[in-house]
């Protein structure tokens, strides 16, 4: 199946599928391969897009909380900034480690 992802839904296509000699039909192994890469990769930067808003939201939640907190000393308050700084460089890098992945993947399957 080959899903299209809209703002709105999705759209789900039919596998396709090729002639064989005694008049059957045989579904593509290279395109079925294909779309579950792509459905994967789709699950995956929404489920990763979804991570990062919730990310955002603390994050700005948090930052709040400490400019309010009079009891978290000025050492305190950079530690857990330079933490979260952490957090986000490393999300960034995975995100980036997985995109380049799934090129491959799909440059694999391209010319497979």
């Amino acid at each position: 199946m080959n899903i299209k992802q809209t703002k709105t839904k999705a759209k789900i296509e039919a596998p396709k599928t090729a002639a064989t000699s005694d008049g059957g039909s045989k579904l593509d192994q290279k395109q079925i391969a294909k779309q579950m890469i792509q459905f994967n990769k789709n699950t995956f930067d929404s489920s990763f897009s979804t991570m990062t808003m919730v990310y955002e939201q603390n994050t700005k939640m948090f930052e709040t909380f400490l400019t309010q907190a009079p009891g978290i000393p000025a050492e305190g308050q950079k530690a857990i900034k330079d933490m979260m700084s952490a957090y986000n460089t490393a999300c960034n890098d995975y995100k980036k480690m997985v995109d380049d992945n799934y090129a491959k993947v799909e440059e694999y399957l391209g010319n497979a």
